[in-house]
């Protein structure tokens, strides 16, 4: 098991600690959607980084697709 998912595992044992009240429960919810959105914004963070990072390697770069035709008149 690598740390991912070592770490997917931890979490989902938090998760899954039983509840028995609604308080509780209220508070395991919480505790989830809160790690859900850092979750998420780390992913949107580490997309955003990759793509200025290309940007800034490649700043003209374009790819264009064409058929044979339009290839050879080029």
């Amino acid at each position: 098991m690598n740390k991912d998912e070592q770490e997917q595992s931890e979490r989902r044992h938090v998760i899954a600690i039983c509840l028995d009240e609604a308080e509780d429960v209220d508070n395991a919810v919480q505790s989830a959607v809160s790690r859900g959105k850092d979750a998420a914004s780390s992913v949107g963070e580490t997309i955003r980084e990759t793509i200025q990072a290309v940007r800034t390697a490649r700043p003209s770069v374009v790819m264009v697709r064409v058929n044979k035709e339009s290839l050879a008149k080029l």
